[in-house]
């Protein structure tokens, strides 16, 4: 049913889309009436799953098995819950939804014209419209689906199989695909956003079935879903074993944890007292983690989608400061102090994470991204403009050493104006007048261009940062997923130690605190869920 699907939205959009067109002109009366509706409709009805069981089941008994294979609609059982592979629905879902992998479908396709628009320039437009238009369709169908069955589809992975297994390119979720494919308005869409955001405060949590871990069955609602558990958490029974469990898998505890072992870096060991050097073990124990750490990350998250995150960048060479201040401490001991000092650097920065999940603090982050790119241009306009004056000073000088000339220029380009003044009687006349045309430069047409082009790039921010946003949150919290997939195979819980304080900490908040909050908010959650202004049983109103 996914191949066959598959294969009939290509062919419609490759048929049907003839024109480029924006992403806006998409969303207009008179193209939503002529394209997008048509062709929401005819895959709506090739999608149904009565419909689509009827036509597999005519050609079924053509079509060749191998001994081990079975017929790849409905709910195929394992032992492990649904079969791991083809995306199948459950017997509870509601026939009337179309298939779960509808979604998968239409984000692959619009993943396959951004690769395909990449190379191939002479339809770039066309391309991009055709996967501007699946990115559409598939924000219209959300509706077709019941709110459970949205938050089951954001896992399943049809090309998770047997036949993939040994290409990463194919091991992603429908999840995973929305970043791939940088469906960011998708993203964004308010069900995918109360979702996702349930998800990070660890009111759902996924689980593989693969993991063999069992946990939270007695105290939860288990909602089947293929190859996963969704896991509605409740609150009413919190152990300290439960409290270990979700410290590794509940990404706003993960968050927490990862802070709070970043700030005992800022704990400088170089005392002899006792408790100190005690805490200097520590240290170094904490930098030997922190190594281990970011090497299972390395190893078993997808580069694609490692690289997407800027904090991965620093906690490289926050690991490469902590390595060499180890090497410093016992190879070369007068050293030490000067390298230990750079790690500060880059740790309070590192720990700004902590606010990933605060909008204004993402289009810092974003402008930040794509200032950079920006910089690195300008650099070089800037290098090719002031090369030129450095070859004129030196010979317009007088009594001045190249390193002089080099290093008066630095302080110009800097703002320390009294450079020019302090240096004005070594340069001839003409030198005088070239100084103050590298004066003016400085101050005026490099300020202007710097100012015009960085406030370029932030109002543009500004604009999508709700976009933005969302798919930096969406990353992130892919990233924790993969990463407490690592924490609940069982080789990897002796890192529990290491953060056992934190554990602790976490224990006493929702045992004491976020319990009771989240009993509140539940209680008024469901008094407002049939609230009414006016009732039988309480008629202000004096009458019959």
């Amino acid at each position: 049913e996914f191949k066959h699907l598959y294969f009939q939205v290509q062919k419609l959009l490759n048929k049907r889309v003839t024109l480029a067109l924006k992403y806006d002109q998409l969303k207009t009366p008179e193209i939503h009436c002529t394209l997008v509706k048509p062709i929401t409709e005819r895959i709506t009805k090739w999608a149904d799953k009565k419909a689509v069981a009827a036509r597999i089941a005519r050609v079924l008994p053509s079509v060749p098995l191998a001994v081990d294979q079975t017929p790849k609609f409905g709910p195929q059982k394992s032992n492990s819950g649904f079969s791991k592979g083809t995306a199948r629905y459950s017997g509870d879902t509601a026939e009337d939804e179309p298939l779960e992998c509808l979604l998968f479908i239409l984000l692959l396709l619009r993943y396959e014209y951004l690769i395909q628009s990449e190379n191939n320039l002479i339809v770039f437009e066309l391309l991009t419209t055709k996967a501007n238009l699946c990115e559409l369709l598939a924000i219209r169908l959300l509706k077709e689906f019941k709110s459970f069955t949205r938050i089951n589809l954001l896992f399943i992975a049809p090309l998770n199989n047997d036949l993939f297994a040994e290409d990463l390119r194919y091991l992603f979720n429908t999840l995973e695909l929305s970043v791939l494919s940088k469906s960011k308005k998708f993203l964004s869409q308010p069900v995918i956003v109360r979702a996702l955001d349930k998800f990070y405060n660890g009111e759902l949590i996924l689980k593989s079935f693969e993991s063999g871990v069992q946990f939270f069955q007695n105290e939860s609602e288990e909602l089947g879903l293929l190859n996963h558990d969704i896991i509605n958490y409740k609150y009413n029974k919190i152990t300290f074993n439960n409290i270990i469990k979700r410290s590794n898998i509940v990404p706003k505890y993960q968050s927490l944890v990862i802070n709070l072992k970043l700030l005992f870096f800022i704990i400088q060991p170089y005392s002899h007292v006792l408790f100190l050097r005690i805490i200097e073990v520590l240290f170094w124990i904490l930098g030997l983690n922190f190594n281990i750490e970011f090497l299972l990350k390395i190893l078993n998250i997808e580069f694609i989608l490692f690289k997407k995150i800027i904090w991965n960048y620093l906690d490289f060479i926050l690991i490469i400061l902590i390595n060499i201040s180890f090497v410093m401490k016992f190879v070369y001991p007068n050293y030490f102090s000067d390298s230990f000092s750079l790690i500060s650097i880059i740790l309070l920065p590192r720990t700004l994470s902590v606010f990933n999940n605060y909008q204004f603090f993402n289009m810092i982050m974003v402008s930040f991204k794509k200032m950079a790119w920006n910089l690195m241009g300008l650099i070089c306009l800037f290098f090719s403009l002031i090369s030129g004056f450095y070859f004129s000073f030196l010979t317009l000088s007088n009594n001045m050493s190249k390193l002089d000339v080099l290093f008066s220029m630095v302080k110009i380009f800097f703002g320390f104006t009294p450079a020019v003044w302090n240096n004005w009687k070594n340069y001839n006349n003409l030198g005088k007048v070239i100084i103050m045309g590298y004066l003016f430069l400085i101050q005026f047409i490099i300020g202007s261009i710097l100012a015009i082009v960085l406030s370029g790039v932030f109002a543009k921010v500004n604009n999508n940062n709700h976009d933005e946003f969302n798919y930096f949150k969406t990353v992130n919290l892919i990233l924790y997923f993969k990463v407490s997939q690592l924490n609940e195979q069982k080789k990897h819980q002796i890192l529990n130690v290491f953060k056992f304080p934190i554990i602790i900490m976490i224990f006493v908040y929702e045992k004491i605190v976020f319990a009771r909050l989240y009993q509140q908010k539940v209680n008024l959650g469901n008094e407002l869920k049939n609230y009414t202004f006016l009732t039988k049983t309480n008629d202000f109103y004096q009458d019959t």
